[in-house]
């Protein structure tokens, strides 16, 4: 049992659903497939499938996609998604 007045048990308790949920989180973003995803390259002048994709949040807050391209290794990005 916790000891303390009823508001610290409060911001306890409180603390410690943050800290599940982000476990959660952690967990889910581990075991989801990034799947592959088509970008524009601009060194080859073609669209192709990006590897080692990851998600990005760029300067402006948009979401975007950041890969490279299998075929000449250039950085690729698609926004919002």
């Amino acid at each position: 049992m916790l000891s303390g007045t009823p508001s610290q048990q409060s911001d306890r308790y409180s603390a410690v659903i943050a800290i599940d949920i982000a476990q959660v989180n952690i967990l889910l973003s581990s075991t989801r497939k990034e799947g592959r995803m088509q970008a524009y390259c601009m060194k080859c002048r073609t669209k192709r499938e990006m590897k080692d994709t990851r998600r990005i949040t760029m300067k402006n807050g948009r979401p975007a996609t950041q890969g490279v391209c299998p075929v000449c290794g250039t950085k690729m990005f698609k926004i919002g998604s």
